[in-house]
């Protein structure tokens, strides 16, 4: 195995199957803690069920750090099976949050901007983009979340980022919320967006944030409520996904693919992603999605947001 940032061929053991099943045990019964009882399988999909939620070890790089799981299985987003009721109840909130992120991001591009989304899940993204007069086209594998999308009005394509053609000219943007470090192989990912991307076209990369993971988990073991519900609350519990970044390696890794940085902030998970919590949940959960955790010298949060532009001709 060769690390995807900087090339490193020696790998140590960050979390054994042993951590990863304890987290997990752990993330479910806070998940029903936090609900006040039993939420059937089908309205946890984004919160405990997910496609590396499994036990399989996380290897870190000795060199630069960068995590990744040891065994990846063959399953993949297409069948993920959703409640439309539950959708319709999200939708509200994840369009709110995405008219946020439009707003911060609105400084580097045009009124008229063509934007891609890879990952575009619900659409939420793609209709607070229409409402600034973006022209926004979302490409996702998922059947139940494209079909949702589309029904909001947005365009949405069952393709992945190598299969859009260009034949209306490069992209203004793309934006990759959610799935980045999902992708098997991010630098074939980021050739891609290289190649879809005008000359200066803006790159925003989301991603969690692993050096707050391992943090927060070590706080956690020392009984600290507020880690445990940072760790919840913004989707960290047994790191369910297939590659890890702090700011640092994902900065080196955008560089290494032809990217400037021009801009990065600490964030968290984009909402919670479970049926409606009372009053006093909500403002806990809302608070605890923000809240970043001192980590030494400086603040980390939970998840990061990096905004780049391509280089070259």
């Amino acid at each position: 195995m060769q690390c995807l940032v900087c090339g490193g061929t020696r790998f140590e053991t960050l979390l054994d199957g042993a951590d990863i099943a304890q987290e997990v045990r752990l993330r479910s019964r806070l998940a029903d803690s936090q609900l006040g009882g039993h939420v059937e399988k089908v309205h946890r999909m984004d919160v405990t069920e997910f496609m590396y939620g499994d036990v399989s070890p996380i290897e870190r790089c000795a060199r630069c750090g960068v995590a990744v799981r040891a065994r990846v299985g063959g399953s993949n987003y297409e069948g993920d099976v959703y409640d439309e009721s539950l959708l319709r109840m999200l939708y509200p909130r994840y369009l709110g949050a995405f008219r946020e992120r439009v707003r911060s991001v609105g400084e580097y591009l045009d009124s008229n901007a063509d934007v891609v989304e890879l990952g575009s899940h619900l659409g939420a993204f793609l209709e607070a983009a229409e409402e600034v007069g973006w022209r926004a086209t979302g490409l996702d594998v998922g059947g139940v979340t494209s079909k949702f999308a589309r029904a909001q009005g947005g365009v949405v394509k069952r393709a992945e980022l190598h299969e859009l053609r260009l034949t209306g000219g490069r992209r203004d943007a793309l934006f990759i919320w959610n799935c980045f470090e999902q992708v098997a192989d991010p630098t074939a990912l980021l050739v891609e967006a290289h190649r879809i991307l005008k000359r200066h076209g803006l790159l925003v990369v989301r991603v969690p944030n692993v050096a707050f993971h391992l943090m927060a988990r070590r706080l956690a073991g020392y009984g600290s409520k507020r880690a445990r519900r940072a760790l919840l609350f913004n989707n960290l519990y047994g790191f369910p996904y297939l590659h890890g970044f702090s700011r640092g390696s994902l900065e080196a890794l955008l560089r290494r693919w032809g990217f400037s940085i021009v801009d990065g902030k600490a964030s968290s998970l984009i909402t919670w992603p479970l049926p409606e919590p009372d009053a006093r949940q909500s403002f806990v959960i809302e608070r605890e999605l923000a809240r970043p955790l001192e980590l030494g010298p400086r603040l980390e949060g939970p998840w990061i947001e990096l905004i780049a532009r391509r280089e070259g001709a």
